[in-house]
């Protein structure tokens, strides 16, 4: 049960993480480039939002690696759970924006952030392997 409390505590940390990383982010850029992030109009611009798929795939490759680091003996089982939350909150916050942003951003988004988190903490995982 314990095991089980501590899985879940960094699923929920990394998935934190993630969160306020992509806000400061999102913060950032907007005082960078007011011009074309009013949050209550459509963003279509092709760079600024590449750059932004660029940043979520970062973000998600760190924590897939924090929670491969933290997750002890149950890391791989953390990793899909972190994974599957980052994928059902995407989805959910995706949705919402639905008609601020392209279709293309939205499917990309989607599509990169379970293989990402994986991708990280399959990095932290071999590196722990012995040779």
């Amino acid at each position: 049960m314990k095991r089980i409390a501590c899985g879940l505590g960094i699923i929920v940390l990394c998935s934190l993480l993630w969160g306020l990383l992509w806000t400061g982010t999102g913060g950032a850029t907007r005082m960078l480039w007011p011009e074309h992030l009013d949050p209550a109009s459509r963003l279509d611009h092709p760079g600024i939002l590449s750059g932004f798929l660029v940043v979520s795939i970062v973000l998600s490759v760190a924590v897939g690696a924090l929670a491969g680091r933290l997750g002890g003996p149950d890391a791989r089982r953390t990793l899909a759970g972190l994974a599957l939350l980052q994928l059902a909150i995407g989805i959910g916050v995706q949705t919402s924006a639905w008609h601020l942003l392209p279709l293309w951003y939205h499917l990309a988004f989607l599509a990169a952030i379970v293989p990402a988190t994986l991708a990280g903490g399959g990095l932290v995982l071999r590196s722990a392997r012995p040779v």
